[in-house]
């Protein structure tokens, strides 16, 4: 990646090991949490961010795996939003 391109959060780092440790592949793992291929693949590369619905699911599975990356997850969901736009603060 270069300088300019976003980075994914430890979150989405954390359920890519989680990925390789249950031995899946990328569309497997993406309809094994329900999301569409094309969304695992945007959220990997930073070109997408968690939606609440995404991180609240991966907890119930792996709450102790993930912990550790909640804050960081939800600080970057609420700073630009679920869609990378800018957030409510930022807006007024």
């Amino acid at each position: 990646m270069t300088s300019g391109t976003p980075k994914p959060v430890g979150f989405v780092l954390q359920m890519e090991l989680k990925r390789r440790q249950l031995g899946m592949g990328h569309g497997a793992w993406a309809a094994y949490l329900g999301i569409d291929r094309s969304l695992w693949y945007m959220l990997r590369h930073g070109q997408k961010e968690l939606s609440m619905a995404l991180i609240k699911r991966v907890l119930t599975l792996w709450r102790a795996d993930f912990d550790p990356f909640v804050s960081e997850a939800v600080l970057a969901w609420r700073d630009r939003g679920p869609d990378g736009q800018e957030s409510v603060g930022e807006a007024c």
